[in-house]
């Protein structure tokens, strides 16, 4: 995902810190002026544009305007950072995202996984079950379903690798149920796995398998992202 900064030196170097957690996401430029921020996105054409309405030197509006005389649903590719005075009066609908001062690393990947490069594989359900059946697993159990459906959530959202409490939330709320007990259903499943895992299938299949470490759910999600070609590193 390439990506331009039009706002101050101060938080634009916080925001590229923030954004370089994730290896997918590319700065491809900053910006701090109006015309600066218009030439550079029109000479890149980037994926997502993050436009700070309290420099005193960008008036975003007329960023804006300018840009839309290119492209219509220009809004839809930018993540709008506004103070919080500021945060009532805007259309968000207009908008990727809209965030409010002061910037936290949650707040800048929370809007910028809400766009996803051109390039991102999509995963279905039945891709990952072909993918098991394969490792010789079976489909049955309740902690297997969980497990596909967490692997699909990383998929989509690198950022929840780093905290599956969130997965276990997502799968609860989705199915009504306590998310300890999706906790306990996903591990149960992946303790399983490896007690009766094929070795020889599993260095097969999984590239970056390691047979002397014990598989846990982080890393059995993340062997089955980089098996399909998806950037696993958090």
């Amino acid at each position: 995902m390439d990506i331009i900064i039009s706002s101050c030196k101060k938080d634009t170097d916080l925001i590229k810190e923030y954004a370089a957690f994730d290896k997918n996401v590319n700065v491809v430029c900053t910006a701090n002026t109006n015309e600066q921020t218009i030439q550079l996105f029109l000479e890149n054409n980037p994926d997502l544009l993050v436009l700070d309405t309290t420099t005193p030197n960008i008036n975003a509006l007329y960023v804006l305007s300018q840009l839309a005389t290119y492209d219509s649903e220009i809004g839809h590719k930018v993540v709008l950072i506004t103070a919080s005075n500021q945060f009532q009066v805007v259309d968000t609908s207009k908008f990727l995202c809209v965030i409010d001062k002061p910037i936290t690393q949650e707040k800048i990947l929370g809007s910028l996984y809400k766009i996803k490069p051109a390039q991102q594989p999509k995963l279905t359900p039945n891709d990952v079950k072909k993918l098991l059946l394969n490792l010789k697993i079976e489909l049955y159990s309740n902690g297997i379903h969980y497990l596909i459906e967490a692997i699909i959530m990383a998929a989509e959202n690198h950022r929840l690798l780093q905290n599956l409490q969130e997965i276990y939330e997502k799968i609860g709320m989705k199915h009504d149920i306590p998310y300890d007990k999706v906790k306990w259903s996903i591990r149960s499943a992946v303790d399983t796995i490896n007690k009766y895992a094929d070795l020889d299938v599993f260095n097969s299949v999984f590239k970056y398998y390691d047979d002397t470490r014990a598989l846990t759910p982080k890393y059995f999600i993340r062997l089955a992202l980089y098996y399909f070609d998806i950037d696993a590193d958090e």
